[in-house]
């Protein structure tokens, strides 16, 4: 499980946690006007106040079947499960 900005950088910013999708997780992004931060299951994974967005972003989530490659073996597919999605207002 891994988040990322892609924010026009190269290389773009990727926090790895190692962690796998066999269980479920809660995972959270803290957008305020100067930074991102990300958290899985409570704990912080990364932030940056690099390629911090100032208009509206928008949620990718996604899970891969071609890990090595360009695209996929015959017959491979990836699930994911998402129980809930839930926005808040940043107030200052």
């Amino acid at each position: 499980i891994s988040a990322y900005v892609h924010a026009g950088q190269d290389p773009q910013q990727a926090f790895d946690t190692g962690a796998s999708w066999g269980t479920w997780h809660t995972t959270a992004i803290e957008w305020t006007p100067k930074r991102l931060s990300f958290f899985l299951d409570g704990k912080l994974i990364g932030t940056t106040t690099q390629g911090v967005p100032n208009v509206p972003m928008d949620w990718i989530i996604q899970n891969e079947s071609a890990l090595n490659g360009e695209s996929a073996a015959p017959d491979s597919s990836a699930q994911i499960d998402i129980a809930a999605v839930s926005v808040y207002a940043y107030t200052p």
